[in-house]
């Protein structure tokens, strides 16, 4: 079973480890029922439905009994919600190195395939007249070999108005025992 994982660029840069396809790649993962990306949901950036469903995984999730936010699909194991029934779940995975709980339960699996998602971002007056970075669209993903390689979508563009950064979606292959 493909499974994606998305990450933010900055935390492989800060802390955690690139992914490569044909090697195993193993990070602490959590899972977001929501479906639509941060940059969508959050601040209203454009999208079509198709990207929109990009990378959007449909499993079959268990519960671990002891552990309330500890989940499974298959044999990859990840934090969720507390709250979420077991069951069949659309939504989105993601590497979450920055919570107290996940580092002792990484996941992860053999990366078959690697994708940069650029996101543009246009400068906009935010709070107190400061001026900011606000997530605008989502542009055509692009198939890579490595994480390593996503600096060259980044990009400044004209005078400093609008910016490119790239989302990573890392396709990790686990095993299937019943997802």
């Amino acid at each position: 079973m493909i499974v994606p994982v998305w990450a933010a660029s900055w935390e492989l840069s800060c802390c955690q480890p690139e992914a490569e396809v044909g090697t195993r790649w193993v990070v602490p993962i959590s899972f977001n029922p929501k479906t639509d990306p941060w940059w969508v949901s959050d601040h209203g950036a454009s999208a079509t439905v198709a990207q929109r469903d990009y990378g959007v995984a449909d499993l079959m999730i268990r519960r671990d009994r002891e552990a309330p936010r500890l989940l499974s699909a298959g044999e990859l194991r990840f934090y969720g919600p507390s709250d979420l029934a077991e069951g069949r779940h659309q939504g989105r995975f993601f590497v979450d190195a920055h919570s107290d709980d996940h580092e002792s339960i990484p996941g992860g699996g053999a990366v078959s395939a690697v994708d940069l998602v650029p996101i543009r971002f246009r400068l906009s007056d935010g709070a107190a007249g400061r001026q900011m970075y606000v997530p605008s669209e989502q542009l055509d993903p692009v198939r890579v070999s490595s994480t390593v390689e996503r600096s060259q979508l980044d990009e400044w563009v004209g005078e400093q108005e609008t910016r490119v950064i790239c989302e990573l979606l890392v396709w990790i292959e686990i095993g299937d025992s019943d997802a």
